[in-house]
């Protein structure tokens, strides 16, 4: 659902998909191939020698100045762990001259676990200073 509202509001846009775990980072990365998404993308996690991301022409990486010099403004996917949302901070805060442009649609999978309190670790991803974005799509899904 989100991969198609992504490729319709924004098909040429700059948008982060935050998912819990590497193991869902990887199958929602297969997922948004498979919706249509061909461009650039990066995952912003530890698995930079997963043959599964690179079979999808996904990068993997850590670092925030690498993040920022490689595609600071262009149309980009961006994949990441709710534990990435350090290194997405410091790409966009360009604490070394090289900065993430804003995005355009951020998308938060099992997004009840960002509500409550903004101190809680996971709700950063709420607050307009961590991802500076147009627009925000959480996606919560209920069992049953």
């Amino acid at each position: 659902m989100a991969a198609a509202a992504a490729r319709r509001s924004v098909p040429r846009g700059r948008v982060p998909v935050i998912v819990p775990t590497l193991d869902l980072l990887t199958q929602t990365v297969q997922a948004w191939r498979e919706a249509g998404h061909q461009g650039p993308a990066v995952a912003v996690c530890t698995l930079d020698d997963d043959p599964d991301l690179w079979n999808l022409r996904v990068r993997a990486m850590t670092n925030p100045v690498r993040l920022a010099m490689w595609h600071g403004s262009g149309p980009v996917l961006i994949f990441g762990t709710y534990a990435s949302l350090g290194v997405l901070e410091e790409a966009f805060a360009g604490a070394y001259g090289q900065r993430l442009a804003p995005l355009d649609l951020v998308v938060v999978d099992e997004a009840h676990r960002t509500s409550g309190s903004m101190g809680k670790a996971w709700a950063a991803v709420l607050s307009g200073e961590t991802l500076a974005a147009l627009a925000a799509l959480g996606l919560a899904w209920a069992a049953g």
